[in-house]
């Protein structure tokens, strides 16, 4: 003889709930892509401004820590109380030697083209490339005695300019994601609009 019990049978989930549940996950894991993606962008912006911007104060030799291959900018940071005359600028003459004391070509920019940097500007002087990283030494001084201010340059690996597109495209990407997410949440508490069944009598 079969007891009463064995023949129930399993208790049946409300629609209501099962669809909060569902909304909470989906939801949930939307926002935590959305977080991961972020912490990826700001991770990788960080880095590449560790190791790419370097300031230097010219004239005078300073050593570069290159820890990246690629190319670098040689950018003079403007300073709008204290302008320099273009003419100061094309006096000074640049050496860089790489960790084996051989010269490194520098490539000169035209000038007229303006880099922002954060909230500074800056003017590209000259760029270069290396393939091998390590402890490069930059030389500058001003050619047949000329007798020119003191400049700040900066010189900037290429990836920096991309950092900042990175961030942009890694915000964009979490607030998607977690608007999908709380929306999943609030459609999910609402039931994704369950209807439950009418009972005619």
């Amino acid at each position: 003889m079969k007891h009463g019990s064995e023949n129930q049978l399993p208790p049946v989930m409300d629609p209501l709930k099962r669809a909060t549940r569902l909304g909470y996950w989906i939801g949930g894991s939307l926002c935590a892509a959305g977080l991961i993606i972020l912490s990826i962008s700001l991770g990788l912006t960080f880095r590449k401004a560790a190791f790419g911007i370097q300031r230097c104060a010219l004239p005078g030799q300073y050593e570069l820590k290159l820890n990246e291959p690629g190319v670098y900018y040689g950018i003079y940071r403007t300073d709008p109380k204290n302008p320099v005359s273009m003419q100061a600028l094309s006096k000074l003459s640049f050496i860089l030697a790489d960790p084996g004391k051989l010269e490194v070509p520098l490539v000169p920019i035209p000038p007229g083209v303006m880099m922002s940097i954060g909230k500074d500007t800056g003017l590209p002087i000259f760029q270069f490339e290396i393939q091998r990283t390590g402890t490069y030494t930059l030389a500058a001084d001003y050619q047949m005695g000329f007798k020119g201010p003191n400049l700040e340059v900066w010189v900037i690996h290429e990836a920096v300019g991309e950092s900042r597109a990175e961030l942009i495209v890694g915000f964009i990407f979490f607030l998607a994601f977690c608007a999908g997410g709380i929306y999943m949440i609030i459609r999910g508490r609402s039931g994704f609009a369950v209807k439950k069944p009418s009972v005619k009598y």
